[in-house]
């Protein structure tokens, strides 16, 4: 009974393999066929388009910065505020 379940076992799952090889040749040949067009309008003189989904306009920011653009992060350091008083009483303005 064993051998019997063993085997049956076996032919199940050679069967799924086979269907599992088949399907990965046929999607492969269908991604093949559409390189070779895709090379064929490139030799052409057709520019290939990159879908906009693809393209990033910024770079990411890292996780903790998510609202901090990278130029505003770069800025010089401030100057401290006794620095600026003793300008206002040379000016006259205090």
């Amino acid at each position: 009974m064993i051998v019997l379940t063993v085997s049956a076992f076996l032919a199940v799952v050679a069967v799924a393999t086979a269907i599992a090889l088949v399907d990965n040749w046929i999607r492969g040949r269908e991604v093949y066929n559409q390189l070779v067009h895709e090379r064929a309008l490139v030799r052409a003189g057709f520019v290939p388009v990159v879908d906009s989904p693809e393209i990033r306009q910024r770079p990411r920011l890292p996780r903790g910065r998510a609202g901090v653009s990278p130029a505003f992060t770069k800025r010089a350091p401030r100057a401290p505020r006794r620095a600026i008083a003793p300008l206002g009483e040379a000016l006259g303005v205090a």
